[in-house]
């Protein structure tokens, strides 16, 4: 009896054991799956932190550039800037010149037609003179022929 109680009670521990060994097992089976479940979570992270880096790396660099580039157009629109107000007083003073030009043009074109005007009326008084001095000439050339005539 004694034996058997003995068996009877090493049976329950056995199976006492094998309960809690299996238990065991199945804990360590799903503390394995997490195990597994988390690396593999882990390595998508990691992939993610990798390629969110690489991203961040070229945005920065996209954005180095595209400072870069600002700047250079900054420093493009500067000189255009700088050329443009050269341009408009090399217009300015080229506008000045050609005003200058047309008022000395119109004072000349002035002068001109007052010599002109001038030039006709010393014709006409020349030719007045003429006429008087080829009237006094037939007039003389009369006279001497009847001064003749009568002596």
């Amino acid at each position: 009896k004694a034996l058997t109680a003995d068996i009877s009670s090493l049976r329950t521990q056995l199976q006492s054991v094998t309960d809690e060994k299996n238990m065991m097992e199945k804990s360590l089976h799903q503390t394995q799956l997490q195990v597994v479940s988390l690396e593999q979570s882990n390595e998508s992270q990691e992939k993610v932190m990798t390629q969110s880096d690489l991203l961040r790396k070229t945005a920065e660099q996209g954005s180095s550039e595209a400072r870069k580039n600002l700047e250079d157009q900054r420093t493009q629109m500067e000189e255009l800037r700088q050329r443009l107000l050269e341009v408009e007083a090399e217009t300015t003073k080229q506008r000045d010149i050609i005003a200058k030009y047309q008022r000395d043009r119109q004072e000349m074109k002035r002068r001109i037609k007052s010599k002109v005007d001038i030039i006709k009326q010393q014709e006409e008084v020349l030719t007045q003179k003429e006429n008087e001095a080829t009237e006094l000439m037939r007039q003389i050339q009369e006279t001497t022929v009847e001064v003749e005539a009568e002596t």
